[in-house]
């Protein structure tokens, strides 16, 4: 008896990213009202995406990008324990969120690139594309909290900066437009518009592309 079926897996390799992602959306409202420093939340994001990364990635490609991505986690759980010194310690948390940014960046890219490379549309290819887009919106969150450690003062009202910038992201992403945060400095105001922008033209390729792969598939079979 098979304990793991590896060819269910590798036919709908986004089943589990996006039920993750979706998941961890719901219980982040729960996880926030806990006050919990330590970085549940981190760990248990690098832990929904590592069976997609597995199964699209080679096996070095892989170790290497969640080196990645776990050096960032670790990062976090040191500085939440207090390791490192005072005077460096706003630097780390930069330089753990720049790390977390270059990861999703990446991870963003791989998997657009592997939806791209597919042929035939099907559930598994739609399920990749709305965890695309979720990913997206996180990867912005870490850009708000990138700017808000330099300048504090870039977004109005921000009173706990996770879950601001988590909510503002993604009203931002879905066009959604937040009344009570807004951008005050320029480079807020040119990441809120960079992101509105990535998220539209990113729906209107990815949809465009859907439609294409069904009219050609509709193509070869009235052929």
């Amino acid at each position: 008896m098979k304990l793991i079926d590896w060819g269910k897996i590798l036919e709908n390799k986004y089943n589990h990213l996006l039920a993750g992602e979706i998941l961890l959306m719901l219980i982040y409202p729960f996880v926030e009202a806990l006050r919990i420093e330590f970085p549940i939340m981190a760990c248990l994001f690098l832990m929904v995406l590592i069976p997609a990364l597995h199964v699209v990635l080679p096996f070095k490609a892989f170790v290497s990008l969640m080196s990645l991505g776990v050096s960032g986690v670790l990062l976090r759980i040191l500085s939440h324990y207090g390791v490192f010194p005072t005077e460096i310690e706003k630097a780390v948390i930069v330089l753990i969120n720049v790390s977390f940014a270059i990861f999703l960046l990446l991870v963003i890219t791989i998997l657009i690139r592997r939806m791209s490379s597919t042929k035939v549309v099907t559930a598994d290819t739609v399920k990749g594309g709305i965890s695309v887009y979720f990913l997206i919106g996180t990867l912005w969150i870490f850009f708000y909290q990138i700017l808000l450690l330099i300048d504090p003062n870039a977004l109005s009202h921000v009173t706990e900066e996770m879950a601001d910038c988590f909510y503002y992201s993604f009203a931002t992403l879905t066009t959604l437009g937040p009344g009570d945060i807004a951008p005050i400095s320029v480079h807020a105001k040119s990441l809120a518009i960079l992101e509105a922008f990535v998220g539209q033209v990113y729906l209107a390729i990815f949809v465009a592309q859907l439609i294409g792969l069904r009219l050609d598939k509709r193509r070869q079979v009235t052929e």
